[in-house]
């Protein structure tokens, strides 16, 4: 399935996964775990499932004809906020900063999304070029920001 070291640290998360389509759902799910066993309210932790979702998914299909290892790294920090990165090692790239949603009517395409919404939920998020050649995907997640919604 995959390397998992939460041993070390209860707070920090580090799971190593081959780049394959069938591990994204697991690699989202420890993320969403680890967010959730640690009181991060969930309405955030739904953000960070779909968040890690769409990030594990661009970094698997970069690796789509890549020459490297085909590995994937999910790493989950909390330290007053919710940390995660995903790094690949598949030619990298850096998107455009407040990327805009694709428009449907205009556009054939029918990808396009995962980033802008990786920026709409997540507070903060970075995506940088990494050492090993790839993309470090970094989401950071306001814990304080994300009571829970109350009835009104």
């Amino acid at each position: 399935m995959g390397q998992t070291d939460e041993q070390a640290d209860p707070l920090r998360l580090r799971f190593t996964f081959p780049a394959e389509l069938g591990r994204i759902a697991h690699a989202r799910e420890l993320a969403a775990v680890f967010a959730a066993k640690n009181g991060v309210p969930e309405n955030v932790v739904s953000d960070v499932r779909l968040a890690v979702s769409e990030a594990c998914t661009n970094a698997v299909c970069a690796h789509v004809g890549a020459d490297d290892d085909g590995m994937i790294t999910l790493i989950c920090r909390l330290d007053g906020h919710l940390e995660i990165e995903i790094s690949d090692a598949a030619g990298g790239f850096v998107p455009t900063v407040g990327g805009e949603f694709p428009d449907p009517h205009q556009s054939e395409a029918t990808g396009g999304y995962g980033i802008p919404l990786m920026q709409r939920l997540a507070s903060r998020s970075e995506f940088v070029r990494n050492g090993n050649g790839g993309t470090t995907v970094r989401l950071d997640f306001d814990i304080d920001r994300s009571t829970e919604p109350t009835e009104s």
